[in-house]
């Protein structure tokens, strides 16, 4: 009696069905991890860009010996810096214990008469004319940021007016005006439009030390 012996040279359906989802599932963990690996570079490279720029601004108040407001702007995507300086007219930017003494009060006509116009008090409107002259914009991609009042950002800081506004005043010696309240320190959060993962809060000191 002849015995036939059968030999399967292939794969079933079944098994190639699951070669395929499992070759599927390691794609797409790679595909995420790939994304999640650029997303944060991307984010770290458009941080330190914005950082670099702010030391480079105090830097040209040093050496330049003047005053510079950097006033940020949030977009949908984006954060437009706009950097101010004084228009040579303005007499009160000389007095740089009188800029820190008025840091950031809004002076509504009578009761900080001595601030108005003194440069990176808040209530002043940060636009080409008055008091303050534009001298560039430069843009950081997919960032946008927060001042907070505290390191964890519990809330969001807001002016003597109530709105959300973000000014750095580097002085001519390279230090920042803050005044007494904000504990000379400034926090600032850092945030990824393009990843909600992406966070993280500097603080900024008196000095002008980021950290």
């Amino acid at each position: 009696m002849m015995k036939k012996y059968l030999y399967s040279n292939g794969v079933s359906l079944i098994e190639l069905l699951v070669i395929i989802a499992i070759i599927g599932i390691f794609a797409t963990l790679g595909t995420q991890g790939y994304q999640s690996i650029v997303s944060g570079s991307n984010f770290i490279s458009n941080k330190t860009e914005f950082f670099q720029y702010l030391n480079d601004i105090r830097f040209r108040a040093f050496s330049e010996n003047k005053h510079y407001r950097i006033h940020i702007v949030n977009n949908a995507n984006n954060a437009d810096i706009k950097l101010y300086e004084t228009k040579i007219d303005n007499l009160k930017w000389r007095d740089i214990d009188l800029i820190r003494r008025c840091a950031w009060r809004a002076d509504n006509g009578s009761a900080f008469d001595e601030c108005e116009n003194t440069f990176c008090n808040a209530n002043i409107d940060p636009k080409s004319g008055g008091t303050l002259h534009r001298v560039e914009i430069k843009t950081i991609n997919k960032l946008n940021f927060k001042r907070c009042t505290d390191k964890n950002c519990t809330s969001q800081w807001v002016d003597a007016l109530g709105n959300p506004t973000i000014n750095i005043c580097y002085l001519f010696d390279g230090t920042i005006a803050l005044s007494e309240a904000a504990n000379k320190k400034l926090f600032l959060e850092t945030a990824s439009t393009s990843d909600n993962t992406s966070v993280v809060i500097n603080t900024i000191h008196k000095t002008g030390y980021v950290e």
